[in-house]
């Protein structure tokens, strides 16, 4: 199994009319991917993922799909998504 991450946005923007992930709940995406990843999943933050109005993004990589609107909730699902990807990843 090759080595999975998972980058959370918490970019925040300034100007209440400009939307950001941090605005959007990123910070509460990330604890909970925190809480739910093991060592097999790092969980590591950004500072942009250039979709703010689409917040919060978080995305799985390396080279892996993003995902848009994501919420705390998600966690679970995300984590377990990263370790199936994870298996398709070539080994060092």
């Amino acid at each position: 199994m090759g080595e999975v991450f998972i980058l959370v946005c918490v970019n925040e923007r300034q100007g209440a009319a400009q939307p950001s992930c941090a605005a959007r709940g990123g910070l509460a995406v990330l604890k909970a991917l925190q809480a739910k990843s093991g060592r097999d999943v790092k969980v590591a933050t950004c500072r942009c993922l250039g979709r703010c109005e689409e917040g919060p993004v978080v995305r799985i990589g390396p080279g892996g799909p993003f995902h848009l609107g994501v919420t705390a909730s998600d966690a679970p699902s995300l984590v377990d998504e990263a370790r199936r990807f994870a298996q398709s990843l070539p080994r060092p």
